[in-house]
């Protein structure tokens, strides 16, 4: 089974939520080869929650995932942490979105408040506060881009970081550094954790860039902790991977421009 652990659902999480840009990203999924994603989209992102109930209401329930006309959808999201760095958390969508509900108050951020709610001490939650969170539900937690410039994931207690359950190899930073695979397998060995890929895409042209090669077809979030757990899984990573990357950022830059000019950002949409 290839998966790619770390995908997005949206052009950008200040955009709105469009149903054919997000098809299209699962059917351009399948097109790459992959047989299952992650969609770990923004927390905070719009439309977040439109995103998750546009995938309950249109596919089947397979275990802990959707079937996408054939690719599997593990639901996530990828949080904020006060520290400065990204979480991602997977798990059936019940699960998420209860956890969802609870970081209601954290969405905004420090960088967004206003007078009145910064006095009220509003800002991303603590790590600790949200591994303490996740303890209460069957999900996987794992350290997205630790080690990128201005995250501070590496920077967390022993304590904390020994709670992730992966270490998260995105595709952005390999494409910009040839030493990302060393220095994230340096941290997650530390406290005995596998590194996962995952790609970060915000459109098509990321796809495959990374991802994982798993020995058995998984359904749910059990399974593939233990397959995890077990390292019966590879790390793919294309030889071209900076250039795809760089292809990618360029159409995201493309498609956000169109969306400043004319408010859509799917072509089909413009009429």
């Amino acid at each position: 089974m290839k998966i790619d652990f770390h995908t997005h659902g949206k052009l950008a999480k200040g955009l709105p939520f469009s149903t054919s840009y997000t098809i299209n990203l699962f059917k351009e999924a399948r097109e790459f080869g992959l047989d299952a994603i992650c969609l770990t989209e923004h927390f905070n992102s719009r439309g977040y929650r439109d995103l998750l109930q546009f995938i309950v209401n249109h596919y089947p329930c397979l275990g802990d995932c959707y079937d996408v006309e054939g690719l599997k959808v593990f639901i996530g999201m990828e949080v904020d942490i006060e520290e400065s760095g990204h979480v991602l958390v997977i798990g059936n969508v019940n699960d998420i979105l209860a956890i969802h509900e609870q970081l209601e108050d954290y969405m905004s951020g420090p960088k967004q408040l206003d007078y009145e709610s910064y006095m009220r001490g509003d800002s991303f939650i603590k790590a600790s506060d949200l591994m303490t969170l996740c303890k209460k539900y069957l999900v996987l937690v794992g350290a997205a881009h630790a080690v990128r410039e201005g995250s501070n994931i590496k920077t967390l207690s022993d304590d904390v970081l020994s709670q992730f359950d992966f270490f998260d190899l995105n595709g952005k930073d390999c494409s910009k550094d040839l030493e990302m695979e060393e220095k994230i397998k340096k941290l997650a060995a530390r406290f005995n954790k596998p590194v996962v890929a995952g790609s970060d895409t915000h459109q098509c042209l990321q796809y495959g860039c990374i991802y994982n090669v798993f020995e058995r077809e998984c359904t749910t979030i059990t399974e593939i902790h233990e397959e995890l757990n077990a390292g019966r899984y590879e790390i793919e990573m294309l030889d071209y991977i900076a250039f795809k990357v760089k292809s990618a950022n360029l159409l995201k830059k493309s498609l956000k421009m169109m969306y400043a000019k004319c408010g859509e950002y799917v072509l089909e949409d413009i009429g």
